[in-house]
């Protein structure tokens, strides 16, 4: 992921933002990743007034593997 996508906020506790180019289609990545079973939050209702695109990873009382899974199944739908 970190040739295409940007990771910040991994040292706030509870979240983290993974952000893509502002021609990636959020919307459908958001929409797959929960077919998928994996909830990501789109970033963009975040950036009023930006055109960032992303989402927030939350990590709250997830434990470390679920954690690692979880970005592994990511980066297949979106790489």
């Amino acid at each position: 992921l970190g040739e295409r996508f940007t990771l910040s906020g991994v040292e706030t506790g509870l979240h983290m933002l993974l952000e893509a180019e502002e021609t990636f289609d959020e919307e459908a990545v958001t929409k797959l990743a929960l077919q998928h079973g994996i909830r990501v939050y789109p970033l963009g209702p975040y950036c009023l007034d930006s055109k960032r695109k992303g989402w927030v990873l939350g990590f709250a009382k997830v434990d470390e593997a679920a954690i690692e899974q979880g970005i592994y199944r990511l980066a297949e739908l979106i790489l």
